[in-house]
């Protein structure tokens, strides 16, 4: 008898690091926060991901956080601002934090 060793084919949904991104992006836009966000923050820490992607992944987990009115979310927002300053998201940042500071009526920082 000959064993010949074969391989399943992997598909592409198991090979992409950033599925976790489009899934927390889906979980977004339907509002289940908390599930994003946890996504989100995997994607930030996963190798292999683009720059657009962690970046992306860094916004939304901070609009999150935002959402959710963790009291981590004005720091949060704050480290996006800091660290990404020429991301795609960055304007979309600055009106999440002033939205931020809308809600928690913090006039002299909106």
């Amino acid at each position: 008898m000959v064993f010949i060793g074969a391989r399943a084919q992997q598909t592409a949904i198991y090979l992409d690091s950033e599925k976790d991104y489009r899934l927390a992006t889906e979980l977004f836009d339907k509002a289940k926060y908390a599930a994003a966000q946890k996504l989100f923050e995997k994607t930030t820490n996963t190798s292999g991901v683009s720059e657009e992607a962690r970046s992306g992944a860094a916004y939304y987990a901070a609009v999150c956080a935002a959402e959710l009115q963790n009291a981590d979310a004005e720091e949060r927002l704050l480290t996006y601002l800091r660290d990404f300053p020429v991301s795609s998201h960055y304007n979309d940042g600055v009106f999440a934090l002033g939205k931020y500071y809308y809600r928690k009526k913090a006039w002299k920082k909106v």
